[in-house]
């Protein structure tokens, strides 16, 4: 995901820097210990390991719960202190039996983070995620792309075929080949479904991302349209694949994308648009960051304040052409919320308003911004399911669904109930949530986009 004047533009992906902490304490220290932090509306828990020697490791579940190392930790007494240069943090506390209570300060913010030790630390439960073996063949692959070399993994049923095919495209945010998200890969889960239902699927890292090369920073939707285009061209030259019968899958930005390809290459076999949008991008974000922060509980009038900064920040957008002077009209808008009311809190820090105005006048969000769907919706020829869950409050279904079938009316719609913007079973919607539910992809959804696919891809 993205961060925006404190709300999340669209997939959110990720909330917090890679963490690589120096560590070498003493052995009152030794043990693994667990903590909890908030980013935005996430709550990110920190599995904290010192080992003889006074190294470690941290991890994060929600993060794909890699080990990442450790190196200097400070012990005066009972005073504990280690520094993050990396992502300018530092954390200091004092050990108190089994526990370390502490400040965590980032960003010109602090909160308090206390590390428990514990014997059985956090381990996200991902029941749906596959496990080998596998009822067919898959292959790692790598293709030229517009921006350099696109890697991603090619599965397909056992034999020679041909094969339906369908090429999974991401979401906003730097996204890898299994659209890994809070130790979610629902990207996986559904090129197991379709791979094993008959179709051939192609899931791909982003630009820039695990082995795929280019920069995305300097990168817009229509560029991941074109290596989406790649991909297209890939399927079609696998002898496996059936090259009259290569569909798309995109997800929220995947949602954008997927039309564009279909609206100019009539060999597309059909597409699934996943909470894709319907309407304007600066339209969207507005909708998005007023439902997220309702939804929180955020006070009328920081809402209303909010509000209108994110509608001038958009217009802004909308209006100056010059990277420059966006990003110093943007840091004029927000400089506002860094103000500490009188409780001595600030929706923003001064930090943060520098990264929000850099985030805004980046290609990727100018493009957004400016993109409406719905002239590349009309010319979509091929059959499309568009689907949408109810408590989708990033691409929300009565705003875009509806927009949606006004642009086209051949593009079946439909909304599933109970289910957020990453299609799991949920209460709220908020992406709070998605780390803490287990399920990753609700069976209904999984049904309903492998049952239409199959129908489609029939010879």
């Amino acid at each position: 995901m993205k961060a925006f004047c404190s709300l999340t533009i669209f997939e959110i992906s990720r909330m917090l820097a890679p963490m690589l902490i120096a560590i070498a304490a003493a052995a009152a220290v030794m043990g693994t210990y667990q903590g909890e932090i908030q980013a935005g509306s996430f709550t990110l828990h920190l599995v904290l390991t010192v080992t003889a020697g006074g190294e470690g490791k941290l991890r994060v579940p929600e993060q794909g719960n890699v080990e990442l190392p450790i190196a200097q930790v400070t012990q005066d007494g009972s005073k504990i202190a280690f520094a993050i240069p990396s992502i300018g943090a530092r954390y200091t506390g004092e050990l108190k039996g089994d526990t370390i209570n502490g400040t965590w300060e980032q960003g010109g913010k602090s909160m308090p983070v206390a590390f428990k030790r514990t014997e059985t630390p956090l381990a996200l439960r991902r029941p749906q995620e596959p496990q080998p073996p596998f009822p067919y063949d898959e292959e790692q692959v790598r293709y030229r792309g517009p921006a350099g070399l696109l890697a991603g993994t090619f599965s397909h049923p056992h034999g020679k075929g041909p094969f339906p095919a369908i090429l999974l495209i991401t979401g906003s945010g730097p996204q890898n080949r299994d659209e890994e998200i809070f130790g979610h890969k629902p990207f996986k889960l559904l090129a197991d479904v379709l791979t094993r239902r008959g179709v051939a699927v192609l899931r791909v890292d982003d630009r820039g991302v695990g082995a795929s090369e280019g920069d995305p920073r300097v990168a817009t939707s229509a560029d991941f349209a074109e290596d989406a285009r790649a991909g297209v061209a890939y399927l079609r030259a696998r002898a496996e694949v059936d090259p009259n019968r290569v569909g798309l899958l995109g997800h929220s930005e995947g949602g954008v994308i997927a039309p564009m390809l279909c609206a100019t290459d009539p060999r597309i076999a059909f597409e699934v648009l996943l909470a894709g949008p319907g309407v304007n991008g600066g339209d969207l974000i507005a909708r998005q960051a007023r439902d997220l922060m309702a939804r929180s509980g955020m006070p009328a009038a920081q809402l209303a304040g909010n509000a209108k900064a994110q509608d001038e920040v958009i217009k802004l957008v909308r209006t100056i052409k010059d990277p420059e002077a966006l990003k110093e009209q943007i840091k004029a808008v927000l400089r506002p919320l860094a103000r500490e009311d009188g409780h001595g809190h600030a929706l923003l820090t001064p930090a943060e308003v520098d990264q929000q105005a850099e985030a805004a006048a980046s290609p990727w969000f100018r493009y957004f911004v400016n993109y409406d769907p719905a002239s590349t919706l009309a010319r979509v020829k091929a059959p499309t399911l568009a689907l949408n869950g109810d408590l989708d409050l990033q691409v929300p279904a009565d705003q875009n669904l509806k927009a949606i079938a006004k642009a086209n009316p051949a593009i079946t719609t439909r909304v599933l109930p109970h289910l957020n913007h990453l299609f799991q079973t949920a209460k709220t919607g908020l992406p709070a949530e998605y780390a803490t539910i287990e399920e990753t992809m609700a069976p209904v959804a999984l049904d309903a986009i492998a049952a239409w696919v199959v129908l489609q891809a029939k010879p």
